[in-house]
């Protein structure tokens, strides 16, 4: 849990949890002043992971009725478990502290509760699926895979409370597995996302009506970042401009990659200029735009241009 996570004095420290025969041990049989009945559907059923926290404290009867560990934040990279410690990834950069944690997902009896940050990166694109399959309730808000391949229906449901996401090579599949789900119906399942960010250079997708469904999407205008690398010329970026030429709130990067004809280099430089020699004050936030063989000059002015806004 996480109030005990705090308390571990060294950095390092590695926690392991009990057995079920350990911790067994030392339950001891309860005698509640109300029904067992209403106990046992408190036990079942948790308002949030604050309360359950409470619950487990005052007695393990809770615990043992419906085993949950919660965590702020959750990452697995490098074949490793670690959580962040006191809630420190929410203060600055330098006084963020990490903690390792012994878990086996094969051997876990228990669920996962992640009430923040969800981090993973595998060589085993499965192995998100695997933890989704674990979580109590999509509590998640940030929301980061490398690597990994889940289903649309892993997705939605962490989806409702999803904030930050970002999928680095990291893709999203119909049921069966097979179909790749665009990533303007990804972004359609995410009602609260202020920040999507996307990286797939490994997949040739069609990207031809993505622009046509983006502006459709009601919650699409009140994103805070739109990062997009792995975009080819199918992509409409014409249409998307003029949307984006409407909008204050929403810092856009795209970045394509392969060749690109020289037509479409052309509407992109077209867009660029537009961009640079705006009369000023300008009435949208300069989307950051780059591809191969663009010129360095362009892209070192548009780029410090964009950072003063990101």
């Amino acid at each position: 849990m996480s109030s005990t996570v705090a308390l571990l004095p060294a950095e390092t420290s590695l926690i392991k949890f009990p057995t079920y025969d350990e911790f067994r041990a030392y339950v001891l049989r309860q005698c509640f002043s109300i029904p067992l009945s209403i106990v046992y559907y408190m036990a079942k059923n948790p308002r949030s992971a604050k309360v359950y926290q409470k619950m487990i404290r005052t007695c393990k009867y809770f615990f043992l009725k419906n085993p949950i560990l919660v965590y702020h934040c959750l990452h697995y990279n490098k074949n490793e478990w670690k959580i962040c410690v006191n809630q420190s990834c929410l203060g600055p950069v330098e006084d963020l502290v990490y903690r390792k944690v012994a878990m086996d997902l094969k051997k876990l009896e228990s669920k996962i509760c992640v009430t923040f940050t969800l981090e993973i990166s595998s060589s085993t694109s499965t192995f998100a699926s695997s933890l989704i399959q674990k979580l109590y309730r999509g509590n998640v808000k940030s929301l980061v895979l490398k690597e990994q391949r889940i289903l649309l229906e892993e997705l939605l449901f962490l989806s409702n409370k999803l904030k930050h996401v970002c999928l680095h090579e990291s893709y999203v599949y119909y049921p069966g597995g097979k179909q790749l789900v665009p990533f303007e119906v990804i972004i359609a399942t995410l009602p609260m996302v202020q920040a999507f960010c996307i990286e797939q250079t490994n997949v040739i997708c069609d990207l031809s009506k993505t622009s046509t469904e983006l502006v459709k999407i009601p919650h699409f205008k009140n994103l805070d970042v739109f990062l997009c690398r792995g975009f080819d010329e199918s992509f409409d970026i014409e249409k998307f401009f003029e949307h984006l030429k409407k909008n204050q709130q929403t810092r856009v990067y795209i970045s394509y990659t392969g060749q690109l004809s020289q037509e479409y280099e052309e509407k992109l430089d077209m867009i660029i200029e537009e961009i640079l020699n705006a009369e000023l004050p300008r009435s949208y936030i300069p989307p950051f735009i780059g591809y191969d063989g663009q010129l360095n000059d362009q892209r070192e002015i548009l780029y410090h241009l964009c950072c003063e806004y990101f």
